[in-house]
């Protein structure tokens, strides 16, 4: 059975995906916590590309109950997603207030947030290095 893909970004709608999420109790108190866990998720997703395989392997190593053949799909279709726009210009993991908006929006009209945060408190790129 053919398999149809419909991304939403060629639909108009600029959302934000791929995020990691901090509570701000771990930011008051671990703060170098923080820079290396980013410091290393950067540069995971800046190799990634280089030896693809050898990351299904090390994913699959974890979590031996994944399928090393589905995952090699899964990787194959989305890592154009792990770098963008936003990433060209501000470097990886860049966030812009414009797309949180649009973001937050596209969530309150979809019913999925009932208090809806202000976009420019929904991210930081402190971290940003």
């Amino acid at each position: 059975m053919a398999v149809h893909e419909m991304l939403i970004h060629q639909h108009g709608v600029n959302v934000y995906g791929f995020t990691i999420t901090v509570h701000n109790d771990l930011i008051a108190k671990s703060r170098d916590l923080i820079t290396r866990f980013l410091r290393a998720t950067k540069k995971g997703v800046e190799e990634l590309p280089k030896d693809q395989e050898f990351a299904v392997q090390a994913l699959v190593k974890a979590v031996p109950e994944l399928d090393p053949v589905r995952e090699r799909k899964v990787l194959e279709r989305t890592l154009q997603f792990l770098s963008g726009k936003d990433a060209a210009s501000g470097g990886f993991g860049w966030q812009d207030e414009k797309r949180w908006e649009q973001t937050i929006a596209t969530a309150k009209s979809l019913g999925l947030v009932e208090r809806p945060p202000v976009a420019k408190d929904a991210f930081t790129n402190a971290y940003i290095n």
